[in-house]
């Protein structure tokens, strides 16, 4: 009964076309931060994009809308990058299966399978690991979280003059000056 699971599960994960039809695992960043935005009464359709931020509240605009931008790249990088991951999981799969071929002992042991399926998995791992497009999805999800917090930063700023609260730079500064004393 144990092989026979075992041969589902390899027929259900070596199924593309399944595999493809789910796709990556969904990433939702962008909701919670749209949801902000609009009740700040920032517009996220493509019509807003086109429009110059005007009045009182155009840096809030701005800011917003660059954090909007980064939001949504970073959205999509994080759907490539898991696209990568369940590339790397397929590839792994057909490896084992492969291993599974040539050596009928190995669906006979739960233990020796695991193994071989932890082996197969860091053998792919390594060979997608070491691409430039690995490397260039890892870097641009890096890099779009500190651009985003940069401009969280900014807004937060902003946000905390109009409210004449002490910003982070005020306390820092205030903080550096205790210190020197």
């Amino acid at each position: 009964s144990y092989v026979a699971a075992c041969q589902t599960l390899c027929e259900r994960l070596s199924d593309g076309a399944a595999a493809q039809a789910g796709g990556p695992m969904p990433f939702n960043f962008s909701g919670p931060w749209q949801d902000f935005a609009a009740s700040l009464g920032m517009r996220s359709d493509l019509f807003a994009k086109f429009l110059p931020a005007l009045g009182y509240s155009r840096e809030y605009q701005e800011i917003g809308r660059r954090m909007q931008g980064l939001t949504e790249q970073f959205q999509h990088r994080c759907a490539e990058f898991a696209q990568q991951g369940v590339d790397i999981g397929q590839s792994a799969w057909a490896q084992v299966q492969k291993r599974s071929l040539g050596d009928s002992a190995l669906l006979g042991s739960p233990a020796a399978l695991y193994d071989a399926w932890i082996d197969c998995a860091e053998e792919a791992f390594a060979r997608a690991a070491h691409t430039e497009r690995f490397a260039r999805l890892l870097a641009d999800v890096c890099n779009l979280l500190s651009e985003f917090k940069i401009e969280r930063g900014k807004l937060l700023e902003a946000l905390a003059r109009q409210l004449d609260w002490p910003s982070r730079a005020e306390v820092d500064s205030v903080h550096r000056q205790v210190r020197a004393l």
